[in-house]
């Protein structure tokens, strides 16, 4: 087995930068990112996870390997090839520290790594990424898997790290302590799991283990969501865009994992749940097999070396449309998913659990095309409008000065929209100047034009949305009588000495509420002095009560987010403590 070394020194990884052709004298740079390992990658966040050397079993597995990586680049794109003498690799996880018939294998061992922002915070319209893997030859049933991610730049693993909490915090565990948390199969007690991708970007999970049925809705904390139809977590190849499962590619080959569902029993089943039998349990023909996630067969040494080095590519084109090439054949085609453009990072996760396996990387070349202008994003329609966001990019910066035009299925609209900006994404809020309200599910388009700060025009060209679903309330339900001159609520306490159930506590119910102030749990104690109707009190300010404030000293105890320090300070509840 080769010596694994942990990472020393410092050595910079190549960034190249290269111009892009284009009509405007003002065209955005791609970005290029390439590393073959041949030098320690010291630029790397590892996330602590990087191995300590010698434990192989709960801990970080991520390692530099100098010898058996996968050659050059372009060296696999006629096919698989053997491990090369002298060549470098990474390894995030390791089936075994010994290779051999009497070796032990490891267990539950989890390997990251996030790639530095080469892009420098632009707006990302598409990308190419390419590398060459090797997977397998740990236990025959190998689990759980890795996902490659494109992901945004506020994605709550990257927000986390950022805030100095670790992956090993947010491997098959709640939210790390500052939010870090993966996409899961929706089930409360198996979260955050690392083969199942991010929560923001792209995510291309390698799934190596049937869990069954995805639990829909998610349970919290689980947050895990799939398109209608989608049923099944079987073993193979899941596209998540924005944490939204979007398509999954079977792959049962190479495992000899069986399930039984509904009293069939098969290797691993479709996303709807149909049974898929292997051809393959052994992974004798791995390397070359499409279906397998292995790239080699099972021999039980746990040894690398045994494995053949394969091309894994992945083009995310400036249209949100995705194709997927593993092994050289091209195994998702055409999809067009919801993928927007947005500021992102390379992020690879893996893990294994008590079924382990060996999960390297080689050879990465990944190139980005940035957006040359402000993009639009999410777009969100109202009964009486829309709402639309416009992210900066660049030097192209959305001027909230400039006034925004607007036309809604053609019709220029009238009233001025609300700009509001959050960093680089601008959100416009547009509500009225319709004549009448646009009908719940009606299919409808918008256009606006936005400005830059160098003076530039932006269209975000015609671009549908749809109405959700809503009641309108009729005229006649309005209430008479009404003084619409004064602001504010009407206040009832009721304070009473029941204190619930067999004296168990009062239950946390309306219905209790309701009956309470009906009288039907004692008379009422609470102090209705200064009450002006009938036992209500007139509410003019805003309402921020503290029962543990001090009667007469607004301020003292304040709690929350509005305080006195903001100009609104904790006012005791009125009529609270009555007798």
């Amino acid at each position: 087995m080769n010596k694994r070394n942990l990472i020393k020194g410092k050595t910079r990884i190549p960034i190249a930068l290269m111009g892009a052709l284009g009509l405007s004298c003002a065209a955005a740079l791609a970005g290029s990112f390439t590393d073959d390992f041949n030098t320690n990658p010291t630029n790397v966040d590892f996330g602590g996870t990087l191995w300590d050397g010698f434990t192989a079993s709960h801990t970080g597995s991520a390692n530099w390997q100098t010898n058996g990586g996968a050659g050059p680049f372009g060296n696999t794109a006629n096919g698989p090839v053997s491990g090369v003498n002298g060549d470098g690799f990474l390894q995030l996880t390791f089936a075994s520290t010994q290779c051999g018939a009497s070796a032990t294998l490891s267990s539950y061992l989890s390997g990251c790594v996030l790639f530095p922002d080469f892009d420098h915070g632009q707006v990302v319209a598409g990308f190419t990424f390419e590398c060459d893997m090797r997977v397998g030859n740990g236990n025959p049933n190998p689990a759980d898997g890795f996902s490659l991610n494109y992901v945004r730049a506020n994605d709550p693993v990257l927000l986390a790290l950022e805030a100095g909490d670790t992956f090993p915090q947010m491997n098959n565990t709640g939210p790390s302590p500052n939010g870090g948390q993966f996409s899961d199969n929706g089930s409360s007690g198996d979260i955050s799991l690392m083969e199942e991708g991010t929560k923001t970007g792209l995510s291309l999970g390698f799934d190596m283990w049937d869990s069954g049925d995805y639990t829909i809705p998610p349970a919290a904390p689980a947050i895990g969501t799939e398109l209608p139809g989608i049923t099944h977590d079987g073993i193979g190849l899941d596209v998540r865009i924005d944490n939204v499962l979007q398509e999954t590619v079977p792959m049962p080959n190479g495992t000899t994992q069986t399930r039984t569902i509904n009293g069939i029993t098969a290797t691993t089943f479709d996303e709807h749940g149909n049974p898929l039998y292997a051809t393959d349990t052994t992974g004798a023909n791995a390397a070359t097999d499409p279906t397998s996630l292995e790239t080699g067969p099972h021999d039980g040494t746990g040894c690398d070396s045994h494995l053949k080095w394969v091309h894994l590519k992945v083009v995310m084109d400036t249209n949100g449309v995705l194709n997927v090439f593993w092994k050289g054949t091209q195994i998702v085609k055409d999809l067009q998913t919801t993928y927007f453009p947005s500021p992102g990072r390379l992020l690879f996760a893996s893990r294994v659990g008590g079924n382990t396996a060996n999960i390297e990387i080689d050879n990465i070349q990944l190139t980005t095309i940035p957006s040359a202008t402000v993009l639009f994003g999410q777009l969100v329609g109202f009964p009486d409008g829309f709402s639309i966001e416009a992210e900066d990019s660049g030097s192209t910066i959305v001027d909230t000065t400039k006034p925004v035009t607007i036309k809604i299925n053609g019709v220029t609209a009238t009233d001025t929209p609300t700009l509001t900006k959050n960093q680089a994404i601008t959100t416009i809020t547009y509500h009225g100047g319709i004549p009448a309200l646009m009908p719940p599910g009606s299919t409808n388009t918008v256009d606006v034009v936005v400005h830059d700060t160098n003076g530039n025009a932006i269209d975000s060209g015609a671009r549908p949305f749809v109405i959700p679903s809503y009641e309108t309330i009729p005229g006649s339900d309005a209430v008479t009588g009404v003084d619409a001159s004064k602001v504010g609520f009407q206040y009832r306490p009721w304070q009473s000495a029941d204190y619930g159930l067999s004296g168990h506590g009062e239950p946390n119910h309306i219905w209790w509420a309701n009956e309470q102030l009906a009288g039907l749990h004692g008379a009422n104690n609470a102090n209705t002095s200064g009450a002006t109707d009938n036992g209500y009190f007139d509410v003019t300010t805003p309402i921020n009560y503290n029962i543990a404030a001090t009667a007469g000293t607004q301020g003292t105890n304040d709690i929350g987010n509005f305080t006195t320090a903001n100009g609104y300070p904790d006012a005791t509840f009125p009529g609270i403590p009555g007798a």
